[in-house]
């Protein structure tokens, strides 16, 4: 859905992304922890897409950037998850994407430390905060609407 707005920057997203991921390789090596070889597809998805988003807002550079941080996150997030799925029983398997990473570390470690009853907390949280918006009724915008490259075209005028 975004890759139309800038396909060179999912390009260069990707490609930032999977040399972060052979350098975020090169560095579980050298810290001793589990090797994971760089996916195609999550580097593609994720690198491509922070690139779509970080050269509307910082360029190529920003882009380059950008894409190249999350391509060591890539590397990063699911070697750290390994502990926490193999105390559920999937020994040595992880996955690759962000989302998964992240609140598989969070939820694992909080069964780790305080048992089944905190997953179950979590979710309920988590399901409140989606929830919690339907309750209200009239919203008001409050702030300034406009978009970006509205609200860059009237920096530029100012």
């Amino acid at each position: 859905m975004f890759f139309t707005f800038s396909p060179t920057a999912v390009v260069v997203g990707f490609i930032s992304s999977f040399v972060g991921g052979l350098v975020g390789m090169l560095l579980l090596g050298g810290l001793g922890m589990a090797l994971i070889i760089p996916g195609m597809v999550p580097h593609f998805f994720c690198g491509g897409t922070s690139g779509v988003f970080a050269d509307k807002l910082g360029g190529k550079r920003g882009c380059i950037i950008a894409s190249f941080i999350g391509g060591i996150f890539l590397a990063f997030l699911p070697a750290m998850l390994l502990p926490a799925l193999g105390n559920l029983g999937f020994e040595n398997s992880t996955f690759a994407d962000f989302d998964f990473a992240v609140w598989g570390i969070i939820i694992g470690n909080a069964f780790t430390q305080f048992g089944q009853i905190t997953i179950y907390l979590i979710c309920l949280a988590l399901l409140v905060a989606l929830l919690a918006p339907f309750c209200f009724r009239h919203v008001q915008v409050v702030g300034n609407t406009l978009s970006y490259e509205e609200l860059t075209a009237k920096q530029k005028n100012e």
